[in-house]
């Protein structure tokens, strides 16, 4: 799968995430420390939207969970979960 455009740059806000649609999936997209995440915007363990997350540098936390369950963003766009 090659490059797809989803958004302009303005519409991510520095330190928050945004949920976009992209074929069949939801992406959710981080922008921290001037740079861009993509990750599956779909909680692994609850199904909630990671992009509505809690962001601390680049950890998300699920927002239906708190800190009982985050994901690391990691380049290139890898999903890391800690239970």
């Amino acid at each position: 799968m090659g490059w797809e455009r989803i958004a302009n740059v303005s519409e991510v806000s520095e330190g928050a995430g945004q949920a976009f649609e992209v074929g069949s999936r939801t992406i959710a997209v981080f922008r921290v420390a001037g740079k861009f995440y993509a990750i599956d915007d779909q909680c692994p363990h609850m199904g909630a939207s990671l992009a509505s997350g809690y962001l601390e540098e680049c950890t998300v936390a699920c927002p239906w969970r708190s800190e009982e369950h985050t994901s690391e963003l990691q380049s290139p766009c890898n999903l890391v979960c800690r239970l």
